[in-house]
């Protein structure tokens, strides 16, 4: 899970980037095969992104919450609300995460 801040978002990310792209596949599907369970009762605004493209040009499979608000790591008033969502989202992910590790980390 990572903390993602720059000059256009911020948001909260499980990225799942193993070397080998079957243990991708497998892992993101684990883990969406939960995702009503993950809408329901933890996150219900979770997107699910099986080919999210990083900066760099990799694609990745990542799962996420936006955040709602407009923010800029250059611009000094968004950041008290990018806490805030920090603050508020990051339990609720890391919660349904280590209810369900059982299910996501047997492969």
């Amino acid at each position: 899970m990572k903390f993602v801040a720059n000059r256009k978002n911020a948001m909260i990310c499980l990225d799942i980037e193993h070397a080998d792209e079957m243990v991708n596949k497998i892992l993101f599907d684990k883990i969406l095969s939960l995702k009503t369970i993950l809408k329901e009762d933890y996150l219900p605004e979770v997107i699910f992104d099986d080919s999210y493209i990083l900066e760099n040009g990799k694609s990745i499979h990542r799962i996420y919450i936006n955040h709602r608000e407009k923010f800029s790591i250059y611009n000094k008033n968004t950041w008290n609300s990018c806490y805030e969502f920090y603050i508020e989202i990051m339990p609720k992910f890391e919660l349904f995460f280590y209810e369900y590790r059982d299910i996501i980390n047997c492969i």
